[in-house]
């Protein structure tokens, strides 16, 4: 069906406005995007640039970046953020072109964006935190991994989604202790 509307909108040339709270239907079909809270417009914008791209926490979880660290900026270099969490996981990521260290009020990640591997791998990343996986959910062509993230004396429940293939290779279970890492470029701030 998504593909026939496609063609029906581009057969006619005309806009159609589409009203729906499935994500994945509105990044496939729309060619912008309106993300609506309370009856005012939260983001417009492309597809990419409101699931890679979100303004706010509201966007940012309502597009599945599930990953959302709150925090306090400690240092800005060119587009790349310093983010602290209160419970003190420091996060590097890249800011929109609008935001500034006093509205920045957090980093999130979408679950594709993070990877992981036995805690005995060297790995060198922007970030990259330890962990053991609390929950392992077989989707078909990925795995939906919880890994739960020391910080301190708190812990965090972050969500990855790890290609099949790869957590079978690694010989991922529960409980087993892992590495959690990603870019700066696939954290987002949010405001």
């Amino acid at each position: 069906m998504q593909v026939e509307l496609k063609r029906i909108q581009q057969e006619v040339g005309i806009t159609f406005f589409y009203v729906t709270h499935d994500q994945k239907v509105a990044l496939a079909i729309s060619d912008t995007i309106g993300i609506m809270k309370e009856g005012r417009l939260e983001q417009v914008g492309a597809p990419s640039q409101i699931y890679d791209n979100p303004k706010t926490k509201f966007v940012a979880d309502f597009m599945g970046a599930n990953n959302i660290f709150s925090g306090r900026v400690t240092s800005i270099d060119g587009a790349g953020v310093r983010l602290e969490t209160e419970e003190g996981f420091v996060l590097n990521a890249l800011a929109g072109a609008e935001a500034t260290r006093e509205n920045i009020q957090g980093v999130c990640i979408h679950p594709e964006r993070i990877n992981i591997v036995p805690a005995t791998a060297s790995i060198e990343a922007d970030n990259r935190f330890e962990g053991a996986i609390a929950a392992m959910i077989y989707q078909g062509d990925f795995v939906e991994i919880q890994v739960r993230l020391q910080a301190a004396n708190t812990l965090k429940t972050i969500t990855t989604h790890l290609d099949a293939r790869l957590a079978q290779n690694h010989e991922l279970s529960m409980g087993k202790q892992v590495i959690a890492y990603w870019s700066r470029e696939d954290g987002k701030t949010f405001q």
